[in-house]
């Protein structure tokens, strides 16, 4: 793929080293000649971030033991150690103690919920609920157009 993005002269020089090495989660991204330019400042840096962990983990840990629905919160887990195991897009499950070995006083835990769509659970990660959304920063804004090119197409059917 990364060759064939350099024969194409795809615009984003670092996509594929980032595939590799996985995406950065906070900061300022550098803009990546794909999308429309804008800015989005961050609205706290990683060093507030951090000084912050301490009350937050806490909080998030003590709401991972509420849930609603047992079936679905089992669904859940099944799933995200589907991810672990076959797909290895993660890694784990590890329990607090291990994460406090593994990473020290510098982690946050980062709230899954399922949403059901069309009779299958789609896992989200609540990265608001952590404040790791508000360390992100951008160049750029991706804008989803999908609706309205669909119905674009639909009423141009419908003419034809």
């Amino acid at each position: 793929m990364e060759e064939l993005a350099a024969e194409m002269g795809w615009p984003d020089k670092t996509l594929f080293s980032e595939m590799r090495e996985g995406f950065k989660l906070v900061g300022t991204f550098a803009a990546t000649g794909v999308f429309k330019p804008a800015v989005t400042l961050a609205q706290m840096s990683e060093e507030e971030l951090r000084k912050n962990t301490k009350f937050l983990r806490p909080a998030i840990l003590g709401k991972l033991k509420n849930f609603d629905d047992e079936v679905l919160q089992k669904e859940l887990y099944d799933t995200t150690l589907s991810e672990a195991v076959e797909k290895h897009w993660l890694e784990g499950p590890y329990d607090v103690s291990e994460m406090h070995h593994k990473f020290g006083e510098h982690w946050l835990p980062v709230k899954r919920f399922g949403v059901v769509q069309k009779g299958k659970l789609r896992p989200i990660d609540n990265f608001k609920e952590s404040m790791l959304n508000l360390t992100f920063g951008c160049y750029e804004k991706i804008e989803l157009k999908a609706m309205e090119h669909s119905l674009w197409m639909l009423v141009t059917l419908v003419r034809c």
